[in-house]
């Protein structure tokens, strides 16, 4: 929904043309659905290792289970929605002032730029010189970015390595300790938790390291330089996609890795095929049947009659 408001804010050289409201709704949904994607993801891996470690115990009740299922759903979107809020209140439209030209404009006709960026003064006190008022600015940058590295990527990561490895464990000494154990699907199982892990981890890599190099120039750790700058955002956008492609990747996985859906869509796809065939099959029966003369057509249904 809000990626059209994104592309034109990129093409248009960071010129937000869509007023005050869409710059903090977008951006507060961008930020709530990075958080919601990957508090859901690791949601699930802790859900998927609890209901195996179980179904190898005693088990517990369904409706139980239905139960909390509801309550980590609800609490993952609290959660989510509550670290998203610093986009929504931080947001706001800012006029930049171009380089002036011979006719008092800006370069694209427009005495001003409008950029969607985060603003930070209501957390700064007014009575800082600006020198001190521009450092407290980057500093309030660099832990909001440091905070979604941390809770966004980091804390996330360390849990799906620990799930899935734990998983991956109890499934090798599972099928180890059969009499006939599956190895095909010992192996189709562990594959799916390494698609998944690398898939999460190679998609938000970029856009966290993005952010975090950026932090770290905005804390001094890393020294200023103009053409760096310039490739961190350059390179921020195409960052964001690469996240978002992983919460588009799992369903794909998913689906790839499992063998039931691969059978049906082969017997859909041969369905189809089988489909267009008859379909070909019965256009070229009534091409034949319109070219043959009425007198020999007459004569081939008396001698079917008879």
């Amino acid at each position: 929904m809000t990626l059209p408001l994104w592309a034109t804010y990129t093409a248009l050289g960071y010129h937000w043309p869509f007023g005050h409201v869409l710059c903090q709704v977008s951006s507060y949904i961008v930020a709530l659905n990075m958080y919601a994607s990957v508090f859901s993801l690791t949601g699930l891996s802790v859900e998927r290792y609890c209901v195996i470690t179980r179904q190898r115990g005693n088990g517990s009740k369904q409706g139980r289970s239905t139960t909390r299922a509801k309550w980590i759903v609800g609490m993952v979107w609290l959660t989510a929605g509550i670290l998203a809020l610093p986009a929504l209140l931080l947001r706001t439209v800012r006029e930049v002032d171009l380089d002036m030209g011979a006719d008092g404009e800006g370069q694209d006709g427009h005495p001003s730029s409008c950029l969607c960026d985060m603003d930070y003064s209501s957390l700064i006190s007014s009575e800082l010189d600006p020198a001190a008022s521009e450092q407290a600015e980057m500093m309030w940058s660099a832990a909001l970015g440091l905070k979604s590295t941390l809770l966004g990527f980091l804390l996330p990561l360390v849990v799906l390595l620990l799930c899935y490895g734990w998983l991956g464990r109890l499934l090798s000494r599972h099928f180890s300790l059969g009499v006939r154990p599956d190895h095909t699907r010992q192996r189709r199982l562990l594959r799916i938790i390494i698609t998944l892990v690398l898939a999460f981890f190679l998609c938000w890599l970029p856009f966290h390291t993005n952010k975090t190099l950026s932090a770290m120039v905005e804390l001094g750790i890393l020294p200023f330089s103009c053409s760096f700058d310039q490739w961190l955002v350059a390179a921020h956008p195409y960052s964001i996609c690469l996240g978002y492609i992983n919460s588009c990747l799992n369903p794909l996985l998913y689906a790839c890795c499992d063998p039931a859906l691969q059978k049906h869509c082969s017997g859909l796809l041969m369905c189809v095929w089988v489909k267009c065939r008859g379909q070909k099959g019965g256009e070229e029966e009534q091409r034949k049947s319109s070219a043959i003369p009425s007198g020999t057509h007459e004569v081939t249904v008396s001698r079917d009659e008879q």
